[in-house]
């Protein structure tokens, strides 16, 4: 009994919470307008060749600020991944 209620408790956490998530989502893309998407317009057509040199802003925006991206997301696994090797091997000698 006491189980069944847990898992029925937890499962009606589980359904609020990704029904949260998905009204927090909706009510953020409703809120949303053109507004944003021609604020970064402007950026990287303003600032894409000075910042990078390409004349070609889609290979600006690949080449330069999504490699400087993509170089920390590499770093972040590295260190995640060092992360778990050292705390597998710090409970494999405590066993």
């Amino acid at each position: 009994m006491k189980k069944s209620l847990i898992k029925i408790l937890r499962e009606t956490t589980l359904l609020s919470m990704l029904a949260f998530c998905l009204w927090a989502l909706s009510a953020a893309a409703a809120e949303s307008s053109g507004s944003i998407s021609s604020i970064s317009k402007d950026f990287f057509m303003g600032n894409g060749y000075m910042d990078t040199g390409a004349s070609n802003i889609v290979a600006a925006i690949y080449l330069d600020y999504r490699l400087l991206d993509s170089i920390f997301e590499s770093s972040l696994l590295l260190v995640t991944i060092a992360g778990v090797l050292h705390i597998s091997k710090s409970e494999d000698s405590i066993d």
